[in-house]
Formats: structure tokens, C-alpha cells, sequence
């Protein structure tokens, strides 16, 4: 680690370690809530294995005594959820997306609107296509 990258984690992160606690507990839980309710599943599976990705690389070359393999099978069941179907089988929320398709202006849904080349679009759709 270079010394200004050290400076900064001891003067200016350090400090703050009282402000990210309550964010990572609040991080975790929204995400775990989110997984076992079946809201944005995929949004929050994404969020998920970035958060785990995020923990392995920071425990990678510490000497805390953590044990960083922890966060594989973490990251991949995160993966695995994002990249599959999670998430739509409940009867009710295939009720809502019915619901939300019929209120919605058309195009919105159908990928008719497109926003620049669609890439957009098409992405938080994907992300959020446990809803559909």
C-alpha cells in the first residue's frame, strides 16, 4: 500500500468508521429483505454480489484474522441469483406485474420507448424483471 493511499484510510476513513457501521448494517438487511420478499430481486442480487466482491477485496490483504473465503460461495449464490429467474413464481407478484402492465402508457413495458439505443432500457428491465 503507497503512503498517500495509507494516509488517506488512516486520516480521512478511519474517522468515519462510526458512519459506514450503520450503512453496511442497513446495506445488509435492505438486501436481505429484498431477497427474501422477492422485491427487485435481481436489483438486489446485483447489489448483492457487489457488496460480498466489495468485502472479499478489502479482507484480501489484511491480517485480521479474516477468513476471506467466506465471501466466494457469498459472491456466487449472489451471482446465481441476479443472473437466473429468481424470484417469480409467487402469485402475487405476478398479479402486480399484471397489474402494473395494464396501468402502464404504452411502450413503457413492451420496450417500444427507447432512450438513446435502448441499452437503458433494456438494463433496468432485465434488472427488474422479476416484476414481469
Amino acid at each position: 500500500m503507497n503512503e498517500n493511499t495509507r494516509a488517506f484510510l488512516l486520516d480521512v476513513m478511519a474517522p468515519l468508521a462510526p458512519v459506514f457501521g450503520p450503512f453496511q448494517m442497513s446495506a445488509e438487511l435492505s438486501m436481505g429483505l429484498a431477497l427474501l420478499s422477492g422485491a427487485l430481486t435481481r436489483l438486489a442480487g446485483a447489489a448483492a454480489t457487489f457488496f460480498f466482491a466489495n468485502l472479499f477485496l478489502a479482507y484480501l490483504n489484511t491480517t485480521l484474522g479474516e477468513w476471506i473465503w467466506t465471501y466466494v460461495p457469498l459472491i456466487a449464490v449472489a451471482a446465481v441469483v441476479t443472473l437466473g429467474r429468481a424470484g417469480l413464481s409467487w402469485g402475487r407478484r405476478r398479479a402486480a406485474a399484471q397489474a402494473l402492465r395494464r396501468s402502464a402508457p404504452a411502450g413503457i413495458l413492451t420496450g417500444d420507448l427507447r432512450l438513446g439505443d435502448g441499452r437503458v432500457i433494456s438494463w433496468a428491465r432485465w434488472l427488474t424483471s422479476s416484476l414481469a
